[in-house]
């Protein structure tokens, strides 16, 4: 279970949390997402997974539309992240942006989950 508190400890909000075997994410500055971007791309499964108060939506790689070519293979997975720089930040409380191994920037809107990509 994820749980996101106040400075006070008193619970904000809360969801079921699909975990994944690694740790990390990424909260908003108001508190109201968290998104996980997992290190590894599938292109049938969730690579990044938005939780709020709302409930979770997640998105599969395939959404990224990123070339088989570009993946960076190892022994049992593929690389899809941007490896020079941090690949993830915040743009504002409801926007995140991810940069891809192809050099694409991704914006997704946290409250839709709609991707537009540059």
């Amino acid at each position: 279970m994820l749980r996101v508190t106040g400075a006070d400890g008193a619970r904000v909000w809360s969801s079921p949390y699909s975990y994944d075997g690694y740790v990390g994410g990424y909260l908003s500055n108001d508190g109201a997402y968290f998104v996980y971007v997992s290190f590894w791309y599938y292109p049938a499964h969730p690579v990044v997974t938005i939780y709020s108060k709302r409930g979770r939506s997640s998105l599969s790689g395939v959404v990224f539309s990123i070339r088989e070519e570009d993946l960076i293979r190892t022994a049992s997975h593929h690389v899809w992240l941007e490896q020079r720089r941090e690949p993830v930040e915040f743009v504002d409380s409801e926007k995140i942006s991810i940069t891809t191994i192809d050099g694409r920037v991704h914006t997704i809107d946290l409250e839709t989950a709609v991707v537009s990509s540059k």
